[in-house]
Parts: C-alpha cells; structure tokens; sequence
C-alpha cells in the first residue's frame, strides 16, 4: 500500500494490560525527489503518544527505533498508528511498524 498524505491507517484494541518494550518502523520506498519532503510514524494510547517524539524516516530499506517514553499500556486500550507526512509530493510503500510489547498483570 502506497501513503501519499497524512494518515491514520491502523488503529486497535490491545485486549490485555501490556508494557511496550519498543517500537521500530522499516518503509520499503519513500520519495525523495524533493528536499522538503519529511515522514513521521507515531503510536498513541487513548490518544496520547507512547514514543518521547515520533519516529522520522530518512531512508528506504532502513529500520528505525523509537524512543518509548510512557511504556504501559491499559487493559482494551485504543492503539492508533498515525503517520505524517510533510513537503512537496511525500509517498512511502510497505511501511511496517513493529510493536514489541510484554503482557502484564
């Protein structure tokens, strides 16, 4: 699936209380004709950011980490994956984010 705007393409119920042990994002391309171009990949819980600041994407075929900032999550809480993208003409393809988390009691 190709991004070309500001998106939130997935959103879900975690059914358990679980502590997030990271975060990383890998998109196969991104458009880079222009400079301005910029793309962001943040999570949120119940609408807040679990990440200290969202994650940028530089580079194709690269993975990127974030930084887990407010690591627990509530039992059947809404997880929202929310992408940004700035500039020109952005577009990414594939984008995977990989949610590492633990369940909790």
């Amino acid at each position: 699936r190709t991004i070309t705007a500001t998106a939130t393409p997935v959103t879900f119920k975690i059914p358990f209380k679980a502590q997030v042990i990271g975060v990383s994002v890998h998109a196969q391309t991104i458009d880079l004709a222009s400079t301005d171009e910029t793309y962001t990949v943040d999570v949120k819980e119940a609408g807040t950011s679990v990440l200290s600041s969202a994650i940028s994407v530089a580079a194709a075929d690269t993975v990127y980490e974030g930084t887990v900032s407010d690591s627990y999550i509530a039992d059947e809480a809404l997880v929202t994956i929310v992408v940004t993208l700035g500039g020109t003409t952005p577009s990414l393809t594939d984008l995977t984010v990989l949610l590492t988390i633990r369940r909790t009691n």
